[in-house]
């Protein structure tokens, strides 16, 4: 293969045009919607009871998950 033909194939490659990433670890626990769900959410589940108007079960374990 020529030089030509491997730069045209190096070029062309999915790869090639992919940038190198980094991994950044996310840290919800700094974010203001973190701290603003974890302030209000006892509240508010209390509230939704209260009203006889409960959350589905996925919905609460996703919350908590979050919130762990």
């Amino acid at each position: 293969m020529s030089q030509l033909q491997d730069a045209v194939a190096h070029a062309t490659s999915p790869a090639a045009h992919l940038p190198t990433a980094r991994y950044a670890p996310h840290r919800p626990e700094r974010t203001l919607l973190y701290s603003l769900v974890q302030a209000h959410w006892p509240d508010f589940l209390a509230r939704r009871e209260v009203e006889d108007r409960s959350l589905p079960e996925y919905v609460r374990e996703e919350f908590e998950t979050y919130l762990r």
